[in-house]
């Protein structure tokens, strides 16, 4: 069974519960998930850390372009 921890972690988040969410967000497993809703919630040092340890460089210029636009 395959749960989606990020769409769990924007129902809290939209429920107001904020720090239950992005506590949820790193049990995803999809990088490809986690780091646009980090970026979405404006949890920009969390999404960093998880692009830097995803080692890819395309996904950490995603995240940089990103925080780079705020």
């Amino acid at each position: 069974m395959n749960i989606d921890f990020t769409k769990l972690a924007k129902i809290a988040f939209q429920n107001k519960r904020g720090k239950i969410s992005t506590f949820l967000i790193g049990y995803e497993q999809s990088i490809v998930k986690k780091i646009p809703f980090l970026l979405e919630i404006n949890e920009l040092e969390q999404a960093l850390r998880f692009g830097m340890d995803s080692g890819d460089p395309n996904i950490i210029d995603k995240v940089f372009s990103e925080i780079l636009k705020k």
